[in-house]
């Protein structure tokens, strides 16, 4: 019970009616069932005994309304009216069915965009103390155990619930002696099987989930390494270790899949045994006649024929639910957050850049260190100024960096811009007014153009603004080279392209963005000097109106900027022009560097 509340609070209210529409559904598509099977009894008891169309008032007048000429047009008459309430029965429950698969599957798509707008709206802290494969393995694997494993054998759970609950309350009323014993029978038989195997379905589930969790690690960390794994072969660990895992997978899945379909078979002969009774207690027992016996065997049989698997499906979505419970249990916080944020989403606090980027005695702490990243930094950062940073690898420029882009927040101290502190709530709308490059650039298996531009539509584009990005990025040369332009492929993660021409696509694309702030991130660590030097002044003459932060180790390249700030030691330990700064030692000793 705790389950189905958990899982009804992750669902939307969107969902949630249309989970009522459903219920709706299954119960027409209940009581046409029981219609149909209801119409067997008066079809079979006239066939054994066709004195009942005089016999009964109501037969008899549908026979003379219709001026039957004989008992047998009558009996042709009635069979295909039986038949006919069948067919309407098949139908109905043909488009509850679809409806119902239609329903889980929709659910389980917005739980997966739900999960990823979730890890893609967390901090970098988050991300940084996390796996992406983890991320994929939720979005993906466990929302399929969960959409298959667990919604779809729910609500069938609560079809055949609903349906059975119709029939043995019509059997009860029919002959109640005789369908309570069935029902004992059949209660006692799957309650048994159940209560055996509910212990060794859960622990099953755990156990896929966790080598669900091993086989999406072993793929990212391999592919991820791919070029070293290919020129030292060397993959054979992971191969073995995810053939291991993989096996085992699909043992343990196999296992729980074979423990759901158990009882059908013994229910095979315990339904057999059933109708065997049957006969006997009317036949001899109850010392029914042959016209008496044949209309209750035929009820009980149909609706036998409809019960026997729907208890076997009850059974087997409880069974499959148990397997994939801790799909659920993996991801349901995730969820239920998700679904808050949602609730309580809010437009983004714009924060403008007008005057000043202000940094006020701040400091830096990573949880997981004793020591701080970056202590009492005092700094101040004037629109449309270009400013570089440099120092020596682990002095902290790369926190400054994610300080300054509201990824991470100052232990101490603080950042402002234009007077308006900058915080976790109006972070996002601090990063509308930046264009981030980093190192490593992430890119796109699409076209030049979708890469730099971030739109797959071209009426959308605008070419001109397109062009003078990568005129300034110096990768106008390039695009000329290949076959199709600026509109070809180029390939998974760039892996077609020079370290160089990942980085001019990424300096493109920031300019093509037309933020007021520029941040150079090592963003031309794999260009040679001299592009990089045609880029940063192409970019300094061009786009005068833009605020320019570059941390670089080629400081060289820095001695048109309006300041450097030297980092040492978690510290600014000095500032001022390029000339100005020629003079000291540490600054010196970073450009032979």
């Amino acid at each position: 019970m705790s389950f189905l509340i958990d899982f009804l609070n992750i669902l939307s209210k969107k969902q949630l009616q249309k989970l009522i529409i459903i219920q709706f559904l299954i119960i027409i598509m209940s009581i046409f069932e029981l219609i149909s099977i209801a119409s067997i009894a008066p079809f079979m008891a006239i066939v054994s005994d066709t004195s009942l169309i005089n016999e009964s008032p109501l037969i008899h007048k549908i026979y003379n309304y219709f001026n039957f000429k004989n008992d047998n047009d009558f009996m042709i008459f009635l069979s295909l009216i039986v038949f006919s309430l069948f067919i309407v029965s098949v139908i109905v429950s043909l488009f509850t069915t679809w409806r119902l698969l239609r329903y889980s599957q929709k659910v389980g798509a917005e739980i997966s965009i739900s999960l990823f707008s979730h890890y893609l709206n967390q901090d970098w802290l988050f991300h940084s103390k996390n796996s992406s494969n983890e991320f994929s393995r939720k979005i993906f694997e466990e929302v399929k155990r969960l959409t298959g494993g667990i919604i779809q054998p729910l609500l069938h759970l609560n079809n055949k619930l609903i349906l059975t609950s119709f029939m043995v309350v019509a059997l009860l009323f029919y002959n109640f002696n005789v369908a309570i014993i069935t029902l004992i029978i059949f209660g006692i038989f799957y309650l048994s099987i159940f209560l055996l195997l509910r212990k060794k379905l859960y622990i099953n589930s755990v156990e896929i989930s966790n080598l669900n969790k091993n086989r999406y690690n072993l793929i990212g960390e391999a592919f991820g390494g791919i070029k070293e794994l290919i020129i030292n072969n060397n993959f054979f660990l992971f191969l073995n270790q995810f053939s291991s895992s993989n096996t085992r997978f699909a043992y343990t899945s196999s296992n729980n899949q074979a423990m759901a379909q158990l009882p059908k078979f013994i229910a095979e002969l315990v339904a057999i045994g059933s109708v065997l009774f049957l006969i006997i207690y009317l036949l001899i027992l109850n010392n029914s006649g042959l016209n008496k016996l044949l209309p209750t065997l035929a009820v009980f049989g149909i609706a036998g024929f409809k019960i026997l698997p729907a208890f076997q499906q009850i059974f087997a979505s409880i069974a499959t639910i148990k397997g994939n419970i801790s799909a659920f249990n993996s991801i349901k916080q995730e969820l239920s957050t998700a679904k808050k944020q949602n609730s309580q989403a809010s437009k983004i606090l714009k924060v403008t850049f007008d005057d000043f980027i202000k940094i006020d005695n701040l400091s830096y702490q990573y949880d997981s260190k004793k020591s701080f990243a970056l202590k009492k930094i005092n700094l101040v950062i004037n629109k449309y100024s270009k400013t570089g940073i440099v120092g020596k690898t682990g002095s902290g420029k790369s926190t400054l960096i994610d300080i300054l882009t509201g990824l991470v927040h100052p232990s101490e101290g603080l950042i402002s811009v234009d007077m308006q502190k900058i915080k976790s709530e109006n972070a996002k709308g601090w990063r509308e007014n930046i264009a981030y490059i980093p190192q490593n650039i992430f890119l796109f298996d699409t076209t030049v153009l979708e890469n730099i531009t971030f739109s797959n539509n071209f009426n959308e584009i605008d070419m001109n603004r397109f062009k003078k990005a990568i005129e300034v990025a110096n990768i106008n040369e390039f695009i000329n080279t290949l076959n199709d332009d600026f509109n070809s492929k180029i390939g998974q993660r760039g892996v077609q392209l020079s370290g160089g021409q990942r980085q001019r696509i990424g300096i493109a694309r920031a300019l093509y963005q037309d933020k007021p702030l520029l941040i150079f991130d090592e963003a031309t660590s794999s260009l040679d000097s001299e592009t990089e030097k045609n880029i940063i002044n192409s970019i300094l003459d061009t786009y005068k109106d833009k605020t320019v932060i570059n941390i670089t180790h080629r400081v060289e390249n820095l001695i048109h900027f309006d300041k450097i700030i030297v980092l040492d030691d978690s510290q600014i330990i000095n500032s001022g022009t390029f000339e100005e700064l020629s003079k000291d030692v540490k600054f010196k000793n970073l450009l032979a560097y």
